[in-house]
């Protein structure tokens, strides 16, 4: 087994949200309330395995304070609810209120005439 990557977080300077990064300094996460799993996300991202364990430290500590593999830290979020926060599956970022989903695409919406490659028409 290999050794756990090690998310550092600290207080982004607001009441409940926090910064994450590596010990090498790479930023995984900022101002977020989930730093642990937002950066399981990031690593994700990043290319590293899912299987690979990985824990959370306040910067400056020597101790764990939550653990997991990357994969299952990655599929979950945290809930506000009537009795209080609970995990559920993270579904994907939120769109901000009132903007309408979107769809990413590889083709442009709308093609130049001639074609994409066409000269500019000359002045």
């Amino acid at each position: 087994m290999s050794d756990p990557v090690v998310i550092l977080i600290v207080s982004a300077g607001r009441a409940g949200l926090f910064n994450a990064r590596l010990a090498d300094g790479r930023v995984l996460a900022t101002g977020t309330a989930t730093p642990f799993l937002a950066g399981c996300r990031r690593l994700i991202e990043l290319g590293f395995d899912p299987a690979r364990p990985v824990v959370m430290r306040h910067a400056g500590s020597v101790h764990d304070a939550l653990k997991a593999t990357i994969g299952a830290a990655a599929k979950l979020t945290v809930r506000e609810t009537v009795s209080g926060p609970k995990l559920g599956l993270w579904s994907g970022p939120r769109a901000e209120p009132g903007a309408p989903p979107m769809r990413q695409t590889d083709v442009a919406a709308t093609q130049l005439a001639g074609g994409a490659n066409a000269a500019p028409a000359a002045a």
